[in-house]
């Protein structure tokens, strides 16, 4: 196998563990030696391919590939570039699209409304799905057996209003699900709210619009928002097939 096939088949290993392997477990995965599976991480880390996580010992996939997943997601920020931006213009709010990658969800496209302070985040940026309203809404489209298997049973804490348990998530989701809209109430930013609604698109793929909202204006907004949202979704849909 060449250098090149090796390194694609670590990435591969890698593919759908977002928490991180260790290099002996990729090595084992990709039938080569470990220090050959070392060597190549090393090589991959250097390019922002690969980082290594917190703890030293565990790989898991780089921004660079992040960044190329939201250039392999363009024609879909395209096709919803019109009615984002409507949105954003009518609500002179922020409007986010994302979708789901391993347990985040992906930034692919955002209009920053001119004007007062806004919430803005960086496409090709991504949120943990379990804080933030838009991965709500993208776990939302998925059975609570799938969602176990996206996101961990111990859950990062962010503030004080952030999700930690996998039961409490399932809860809030079966609301989403219920109404169609989920919330973020300084859930991943103190001072940031925001709502998502979610749109499967004609591959299977769900799709989240978002309105993130400075707090300090979120709640004498917020009726105004979920409707706008509401109406959004099924535009989205239509637009989608």
């Amino acid at each position: 196998m060449s250098q090149l096939g090796r390194a694609a088949s670590i990435l591969r290993a890698l593919e759908d563990h977002p928490e991180g392997r260790m290099a002996a477990d990729v090595a084992l995965d990709v039938g080569l030696p470990r220090s050959t599976a070392h060597r190549l991480l090393q090589n991959l880390v250097a390019e922002d391919l690969v980082v290594q996580v917190v703890d030293g010992r565990r790989y898991r996939l780089g921004p660079t590939l992040i960044r190329l997943g939201v250039t392999t997601q363009a024609w879909l920020a395209d096709r919803l570039r019109p009615l984002v931006t409507e949105m954003s213009l009518t609500a002179s709010e922020t409007v986010d699209v994302s979708i789901q990658t391993g347990d985040r969800a992906l930034f692919i496209d955002q209009v920053v409304a001119a004007g007062r302070l806004q919430a803005v985040s960086q496409i090709g940026g991504s949120f943990p799905l379990h804080c933030c309203a838009s991965g709500k809404a993208l776990l939302a489209q998925f059975g609570n057996d799938d969602v176990r298997s996206i996101v961990r049973d111990e859950l990062e804490r962010f503030t004080e209003n952030t999700i930690t348990t996998i039961d409490d998530l399932l809860r809030d989701l079966d609301t989403v699900r219920a109404t169609g809209i989920a919330y973020d109430r300084d859930e991943h930013t103190i001072g940031i709210s925001a709502v998502a609604a979610a749109v499967l698109n004609s591959t299977g793929l769900p799709v989240a619009l978002a309105f993130p909202v400075p707090s300090s204006r979120f709640v004498e907004r917020e009726a105004m928002l979920v409707d706008m949202l509401g109406d959004g979704v099924e535009r989205a849909r239509s637009i989608l097939g």
